[in-house]
């Protein structure tokens, strides 16, 4: 397969939205930055808690075996921490919140609002919250510091998304990429969840643009059961192709902040400005109109990537509010729920309804062959 020699590759386009410059006046508390500064915190005692998950409010289905106590500290607790970070040291801060005007202020209501709020430990049943040493306290605010410490850097972002979409050329936005192969899913071993393992797969199908994937197991699920239905697909559409857009494909260039899909229109629970990058996009094209759809796989009940979701359905919700730069009037952008393990969203329905405006046929029964509608020569 060449899917250089395609008409897709040589005039399709990849549309993401365009984005306008944010001032640094816009970040004036944390919520602007996408931080939760209202609610109680939960935070598991890795050390001696290795199944739960770091999430606020989230723990892993064997829960009945913990429990969450109040964790005790003062500020002396609090500076070691910001002292041990290197984010928390001053410079470091106001080049992310440049309206903040000390590190006590960042501790009080209008940042991190840590003294009106509880700061629960998750610890195992057999264990009491007065067995929690001062030194193991420190070690479980720092976990809750660094994560902050990401989502802010994550947040400040001096472009905001709008709901005019640009083309991209495939030709030249479209790549083959290196990527190291990971003995596990860093991001998700680097929160304490159970990583997947990733590897690099032959994919031997006209339909998926590479020659392999370098994918954890839920994206190699995603991938078998779309490409499993290319040929339903053609019932409808000429041009059908899954493409990978692996955040490495164009690392700390221009094109990587282009392809970036951002936040637009109003009524969003949260606001993060930073965007993200949809693991895929299936392409599917004829000579009426193009439609592309994003799609992301996630693990089920990730509470922190749920605006991402969100996003890919608001703009399903609101396809009327989007604009092309070029006036192009044949593409339709679209996003689906996420894809999580076995397909626990109904990730597949969905896209068959946007595709084919309808569900995907099932697959384990064979279709019957049409009745004959005249006599053979030894008929009776």
């Amino acid at each position: 397969k060449d899917f250089r020699r395609t008409n897709v590759w040589q005039k399709g386009r990849v549309y993401y939205n365009e984005t306008v410059e944010v001032s640094d006046d816009y970040f004036d508390s944390l919520e602007k930055y996408g931080v939760d500064n209202k609610s109680d915190v939960v935070i598991p005692h890795i050390s001696a808690l290795k199944e739960v998950t770091y999430r606020e409010r989230e723990v892993q289905p064997d829960s009945s075996q913990v429990h969450n106590v109040p964790l005790s500290f003062d500020r002396r607790h609090l500076y070691k921490v910001m002292n041990r970070v290197t984010f928390y040291h001053f410079c470091n801060m106001k080049r992310y919140i440049p309206q903040l005007k000390s590190r006590d202020e960042f501790l009080g209501e209008k940042w991190l609002n840590i003294f009106s709020r509880t700061i629960y430990a998750s610890i195992p049943q057999s264990m009491k919250a007065s067995s929690i040493t001062s030194r193991e306290k420190l070690t479980i605010l720092e976990r809750y510091f660094l994560e902050v410490s990401k989502q802010i850097k994550l947040g400040y972002s001096k472009q905001r998304g709008t709901a005019t979409f640009v083309g991209y050329p495939i030709r030249e936005y479209i790549v083959n990429y290196r990527k190291r192969i990971p003995n596990y899913d860093t991001a998700l071993a680097l929160y304490g969840r159970s990583p997947q393992n990733v590897q690099r797969y032959e994919i031997h199908d006209p339909h998926y643009v590479y020659d392999s994937a370098i994918v954890n197991i839920t994206e190699k699920q995603l991938i078998d059961k779309i490409l499993e239905r290319a040929q339903e697909l053609h019932e409808k559409h000429d041009d059908v192709f899954l493409i990978r857009m692996d955040e490495h494909m164009h690392r700390e260039s221009v094109k990587s902040q282009e392809l970036t899909l951002h936040q637009f229109g109003q009524g969003h629970n949260s606001i993060v400005l930073g965007g993200f990058k949809p693991d895929f996009i299936l392409y599917l094209g004829n000579l009426d109109q193009v439609i592309q759809i994003f799609v992301e796989s996630k693990r089920p009940n990730d509470e922190k990537e749920q605006w991402k979701e969100k996003l890919l359905q608001y703009i399903n919700e609101h396809e009327a509010e989007i604009t092309f730069e070029d006036e192009t009037e044949d593409v339709r952008i679209k996003g689906v729920r996420f894809y999580t393990l076995n397909d626990g969203r109904d990730t597949i329905r969905q896209i068959g309804e946007i595709a084919l405006g309808r569900s995907f046929k099932g697959l384990s029964i064979e279709e019957e062959a049409p009745p004959r509608t005249h006599k053979g020569l030894f008929d009776k």
